[in-house]
């Protein structure tokens, strides 16, 4: 069984002016401020059955 190489597909040539009109905009990049990360909500059971040492791990 002969296995074809895949065929690229067309690529659009790129269009420059020959000349600037005067009306160009220029897109400037804004620096991104992250926010710290939110704090979690966590949900214990309070059950007989784990122990307080374990409760006490686990919340440390």
């Amino acid at each position: 069984m002969a296995s074809q190489t895949p065929i690229p597909p067309p690529v659009a040539p790129i269009v420059r002016p020959k000349h600037d009109d005067g009306g160009s905009v220029v897109a400037e990049r804004k620096l991104q401020k992250t926010k710290p990360p939110q704090m979690h909500q966590v949900v214990m059971l309070n059950d007989d059955f784990t122990p307080m040492e374990f409760v006490v791990v686990v919340i440390q």
